[in-house]
Formats: C-alpha cells, structure tokens, sequence
C-alpha cells in the first residue's frame, strides 16, 4: 500500500501557526520590559556566560625576566597563578571594594602580594602591597580583595596585578609568576542599583553581565559555587582562555 501522509498534521500545523500569530501580537502588545523578559532566553534558564568577543581579560600567566623565585613552583606545573577576569568589554565593577579569583597552581608560595594603581599608575592604598597567605593552601581557586579591609576605591580606571612571593624575604621580584589586568568602577543609576539590590544569586549576576559588570558577576558565580558549581563551570568556559588552562580551571574547587 503506498504512502498516506497523516492528515491529522495539518490541523495540528494550522493550529501552531496561529499559536504563533497571536504570540507575534501579544509580544507588539507588551510593554517594552515585558517584551525583553519575553525574548531574554536567560529568563527561562539559559546558562549564565559572557557573549562572544575577540576581547581578553587578563593575559595568561606570566614570569618575570629572571628565574629567582621560580623554585616554589612544582617542576611540571604549566599553570602557576591565573587570574580569571572578564573580556575588556565587561571590566567593570559598581563594588568599590572589588574581589578577584585566581586559579593557583601546584606551588610552596607563601603569599599572594596584590598591587592596584590609579589611571596615571599611582600605587592606590598603603604602599606595601595588600598580602594574602598561602601556607598550607593546595591547588584551587582562591577568591581576593583587591583592596586590604580599610580602603576603597572611588569610580574611575585602575590597572592591578597578583603575583605568587616564593620568599618575602627577597625583594627580587623578577622571577615570581604574576598576572595583571585593567578594570573600571562605575557608579550606577539610583534605579539600577535599586534593581541590582532586589536581586539575588544567578538572577543578580544575569543583571550585572548586562550592565557589563563582568567583576560582579563572576564575584557572584564564585559565591554560588558550593551550591551551583554548574554556574560557575559555564561562565569561565565562556571566557577566552586556552583550552589546558580553561580545563584546569573547571576542574579546580574553591579553597577555604
């Protein structure tokens, strides 16, 4: 017997072309942030990530010229310190005391010395660098102030650097594997900031990426982890980083 195309299909196709006709003018109809709820796929669950973009955030790991102070870092360790920031695109922040999180490797350094400079490269803050510890911390991410507790920053461009001290006792920093990156402070709109505030968890960080806020929110993706690692895994694989050092980053956790 030949072929017989069911002709249940096309009552069932009508009925979801009109299905789409009156979606076309409910959506005309809505007001205009009814209408962006409508069409943000974020609002019915899509994975929290930064568009695509040429632009970088923090370069990979870097060494210094020298070699002293390389001899804390484990021999086979290709990822000592990286610094997981967002495209230049999303470089702002409106938290005036802004944190960062680094991905440490396999590493005996005693501390993470932090350093922020203004926009004419003035050192902001005490003079000696902002220190974080590192004695008995393993490989992980380590979540940081930028700042030490007492200082803030006031809104404008500011450039910082993390670098791994294998000796505080050796001002010779040459050959001490750091990571540097730029971000902006921006002051937000009374409303805005009144929206941003009535927010929480991933509905806050989808709120923060489309003020390009990409500090805030993956200062909020980290906070998240313990309960949403899947947040957290999504939105650094949406940054442009090499496929070994995206890998061991997602494969990281969060240290105490």
């Amino acid at each position: 017997m030949p072929f017989q195309p069911h002709t249940s299909l096309r009552p069932l196709a009508k009925a979801l072309s009109l299905g789409a006709l009156v979606l076309g003018h409910l959506s005309l109809s809505l007001l205009p942030s009814q209408a962006t709820l409508l069409g943000n796929g974020a609002q019915f669950g899509a994975k929290l990530k930064f568009p695509p973009t040429q632009d970088l955030g923090a370069p990979a790991r870097t060494t210094g010229g020298g070699t002293r102070g390389t001899e804390c870092v484990a021999e086979d360790e290709t990822l000592p310190i990286q610094a997981i920031v967002p495209p230049i695109t999303y470089n702002k922040t409106s938290d005036t005391t802004p944190e960062l999180v680094v991905y440490v490797g396999d590493t005996s350094a005693e501390v993470l010395e932090v350093r922020i400079l203004d926009s004419s490269l003035n050192v902001v803050g005490p003079i000696e660098p902002h220190r974080i510890p590192l004695q008995g911390r393993k490989t992980g991410l380590v979540t940081i102030s930028l700042l030490p507790d007492d200082a803030t920053l006031e809104p404008g461009k500011y450039r910082w650097s993390v670098m791994l001290v294998c000796d505080v006792d050796n001002s010779d920093r040459g050959g001490n594997p750091y990571n540097f990156g730029d971000l902006e402070v921006v002051s937000l709109e009374t409303q805005e900031l009144e929206a941003l505030n009535q927010l929480q968890g991933v509905a806050k960080a989808e709120r923060s990426l489309e003020n390009l806020l990409g500090y805030d929110t993956l200062a909020i993706a980290a906070s998240l982890y313990s309960s949403e690692p899947e947040t957290w895994t999504e939105l650094v694989t949406s940054l442009k980083l090499g496929d070994e050092t995206k890998e061991a980053i997602t494969q990281a956790s969060f240290l105490d």
